[in-house]
């Protein structure tokens, strides 16, 4: 991705698991500008340290190409 996105944690389901909520992601169900709640996103990544991700595409009931993730952004 170009400019980068930032979605937000809402559930933690396991290590390798989490839901996310996020806009101006997805255009089939959600258009621009709406939010998409409940995102599944799982940690593909080859050391179990979450800089490779894949997303729940919900439209075409699979798994999205992996990304590259740079991190997590924590409340203080």
């Amino acid at each position: 991705m170009v400019h980068g996105h930032v979605a937000v944690v809402s559930n933690v389901v396991n290590r390798r698991m989490i839901e996310v909520d996020h806009a101006n992601w997805s255009i089939g169900n959600y258009g621009r500008g709406q939010i998409a709640r409940h995102v599944r996103v799982q940690d593909v990544s080859d050391r179990n340290d979450w800089t490779e991700v894949e997303v729940w595409n919900n439209v075409d009931h699979c798994w999205g190409k992996p990304y590259k993730a740079l991190g997590f952004i924590y409340a203080r």
